[in-house]
């Protein structure tokens, strides 16, 4: 086992505060980066972090990176112990007998190194015996030595790169994989198959050169690369941190073809390519599940339109039974997920505070009161007119962007792909070459490229539609609406306001008991173009300001409070 192995597979067990890349919230790697390594580990190559501060924050503790240990307790400075300089670790227990008879224990960890000094021999509140054990471990795994007499154990490898950040061998062997399937079945790529291998090829910025290397392979007629033999290339390639999201990655993105080709999510099972695929890369079934989960869960944030509550809702659960079975969030989304870039993914999670949701202290102090109170307060006013609402879809929003730019580059590399294989049939047949079967291939690649050309512009569509509707407040406050809309010159835009948004019922439940109310929800029926001159309209109104939020509701419940003074002076 190597180095990030080990730490992996046994430091979880050290204490309940172990957190373990790549799902180190940022705020406590950040912390433990400049605080326990004193800034001198990359965040990059930090394995795992073992908290024992007293407020939670990561600022005390050990850092573990691929090369070194690092130690800081709550007083004191940083402690950099090389895994190369270690010649033994052990727990030392140190008796003591007091005056009235009695004897106590003292247990440090002691660390020694080759030359017999000792590096470190200090107490401290986790599992001293299991650490000493797992730097043993450690030591003797760099005691090995390979066929020539050496072996480099002892090195720094990202726990944090994902897909659009790797080498360009270990892009090609990856998508060769998801070829390699889409031909298992029938010896064909179909238009569908070619929209996804091409989205996962621009939401992970594959260079010309790569898209040219992967086009040949799809149709040309040499044999395929063997699994066998691209799961090497990615083994020998990848930096080890990132090897095991890599090939979580892999049987998502497999799973998920397979599902938009119209099959159900659990029909990977039936499935030979995929259930092999998965066995070589060490990806069991109760793991697929998480993945099934996650995908369902992406496809949901635009199909059902998500709000970010419920969105943060849902990730969370899904990291929580990913961690369960050794599927971290990174893995899910490696390469990116339904159209989404791995780096649209990230900034999600930030919009919705999700490093601070997974693992974000309970201690609040001094200033940090004061902006929690100020922006529950400011959350109070958004929520009293209703503005809160049109905040709610922040993170689909900004999702269904990227899915859009990333739509449009796939359009034009299929579309750059159209030019070359219309300039290889018309070439074949200015010349007259006499291979009917060439020419027909070439035509009816051509016809597969303009289908997926067709499949990509039809969801750009769809997605256009939604990034509009996702502007939108799905209630309709009909109160403050009509106080902007009072003035004569304004009045005429209800009608079409009113269509968009019919009155219908709603059951609410009050206490004990439940009454009906009378709501204002948007049709989701209409062409893109309604929702287009609806938006318009609000907008102009200034109906998603929180000023004018404010304002209106004011003069609402001023007219209401009026209204309700006169009735009772029988006025």
């Amino acid at each position: 086992m190597s180095v990030v192995s080990i730490v992996k597979c046994e430091a979880s067990k050290l204490s309940s505060r172990v957190f373990v890349a790549p799902d180190i919230p940022e705020k406590y790697l950040n912390n433990a980066v400049i605080s326990i390594s004193e800034s001198k580990a990359d965040p990059d190559v930090v394995i795992a972090v073992l908290d024992t501060s007293l407020l939670n924050s990561c600022k005390a503790g050990v850092l573990f990176t691929g090369d070194s240990l690092f130690f800081k307790g709550t007083l004191g400075s940083s402690i950099q112990i090389k895994y190369e300089d270690i010649g033994s670790a052990q727990e030392k227990i140190t008796k003591t007998k007091k005056d009235d008879g009695s004897v106590t224990e003292t247990k440090t960890l002691l660390i020694k190194g080759k030359d017999g000094s000792e590096l470190y021999n200090k107490h401290d509140i986790y599992d001293l015996k299991l650490l000493a054990k797992i730097i043993t471990e450690i030591i003797e795994e760099g005691s090995s030595t390979d066929s020539e007499g050496t072996v480099d154990v002892f090195k720094n490898t990202n726990q944090v790169l994902p897909l659009s950040d790797c080498e360009s061998v270990i892009k090609q062997a990856y998508i060769k994989i998801i070829c390699n399937y889409a031909l298992s079945d029938d010896g064909i790529i179909d238009s569908r198959e070619y929209s996804e291998i091409y989205s996962i090829m621009v939401r992970n910025d594959y260079s010309n050169e790569d898209r040219m290397t992967v086009r040949a392979y799809i149709i040309g007629d040499s044999e395929k690369d063997s699994i066998d033999n691209l799961v090497s290339i990615l083994n020998e390639n990848v930096p080890e941190g990132s090897r095991d999201a890599l090939m979580k990655s892999i049987v998502k993105d497999l799973v998920y073809i397979n599902h938009v080709k119209g099959n159900g999510l659990d029909a990977w099972k039936r499935n030979d390519f995929i259930c092999d695929t998965a066995k070589k890369l060490n990806v069991t079934s109760d793991q697929i599940s998480v993945i099934i989960q996650s995908i369902q869960n992406d496809e949901d944030i635009i199909a059902k339109r998500k709000s970010d509550t419920e969105i943060e809702k849902s990730i969370k659960e899904i990291a929580a039974k990913g961690a369960s079975v050794g599927v971290p969030l990174a893995a899910l989304y490696f390469s990116g997920t339904v159209g989404f870039s791995a780096a649209g993914i990230t900034s999600g999670l930030a919009t919705l505070g999700m490093g601070g949701m997974l693992g974000f202290s309970s201690m609040v102090t001094g200033i940090g009161v004061v902006i929690i109170t100020g922006l529950l307060a400011y959350n109070g006013v958004k929520k009293l007119t209703g503005a809160k609402d049109l905040e709610n879809n922040k993170v689909r929003e900004m999702l269904i962007q990227g899915v859009i730019k990333n739509l449009q580059k796939s359009i034009n590399y299929l579309i750059e792909d159209v030019n070359y294989i219309s300039g290889e049939l018309i070439q074949a047949l200015e010349n007259q070459v006499d291979d009917e079967e060439k020419i027909t291939k070439l035509k009816k690649l051509l016809q597969t490229f303009i289908d997926a050309s067709n499949i990509s512009s039809q969801n750009l569509l769809v997605n256009a539609k939604e990034s509009i509707i996702a502007k939108l407040p799905t209630k309709l406050d009909k109160t403050r609406f009509d106080e902007l809309t009072s003035e004569p010159t304004k009045q005429k835009l209800r009608p079409f306001v009113y269509q968009m948004y019919p009155e219908t019922e709603e059951t609410v439940k009050s206490g004990d008991t439940q009454k009906k109310v009378k709501v204002y929800k948007i049709d989701y029926s209409k062409e893109t173009e309604y929702y287009e001159k609806l938006y318009q309209i609000l907008n102009t109104l200034e109906y998603f300001k929180l000023s004018t939020a404010i304002t209106a509701a004011g003069t609402s419940l001023a007219k209401k409070g009026l209204g309700a003074l006169k009735s009772t002076l029988g006025m």
